[in-house]
């Protein structure tokens, strides 16, 4: 070998090791963000139960935001970490500072005004105590869409501000494994 033909088979090394440690760092970098997000900006769960139902299923998988969580507004659906081992999914239905009723029917009222019939429970589908209470400026009520078969504020009482853990952003259809591998066109 010429010094020529040394300098460029070096060259070349250094250019695949160089395209190498790009790639690496890429890797890690996507790896990081991926991290990232995970933490601090959104998260995929899944839902567990009937609680939510019309709206959301057992076993559907959602997008959750973890971030702004001090601009929930009413009718948002919310994560409480009501401990440690236990996150519920309810809809927020009483802010900081409004006064919630429920008949012993089931209807519900915020601030004396009944909500929509959109998040009314069908009247007279279940029987309950009368409920009547003013949130704290730290307080949200929430209730699950299927009233029938939810735990939520009228067993536990107010959730805490400090308790929400992200706001739900979408659902993700249900994918069959052949189409990740295949692509839609099936």
């Amino acid at each position: 070998m010429d010094r020529g033909t040394k300098a460029e088979h070096g060259s070349e090394k250094k250019r695949k090791l160089l395209e190498w440690f790009s790639l690496v760092l890429l890797f890690v970098g996507v790896l990081l963000t991926i991290l990232v997000v995970r933490i601090f900006v959104s998260d995929i769960r899944v839902v567990d139960g009937p609680s939510m139902e019309p709206t959301l299923h057992d076993g559907e998988r959602i997008l959750v935001q973890k971030f702004g969580l001090s601009d929930v507004d009413r009718y948002d659906i919310v994560l409480w970490d009501v401990s440690e081992n236990e996150t519920l999914i309810k809809r927020v239905i009483g802010l900081p500072g409004d006064t919630v009723e429920i008949t012993e029917k089931g209807t519900v009222s915020v601030n004396g005004e009944q909500l929509p019939p959109a998040y009314q429970q069908a009247a007279g589908t279940y029987q309950m105590d009368p409920v009547s209470v003013t949130l704290a400026e730290d307080e949200y009520y929430v209730l699950g869409d299927n009233r029938t078969n939810s735990k939520d504020s009228r067993e536990l009482g107010p959730m805490p501000a400090e308790a929400l853990s992200g706001v739900y952003l979408c659902t993700f259809p249900e994918l069959h494994p052949m189409i990740l591998l295949y692509g839609a066109g099936l």
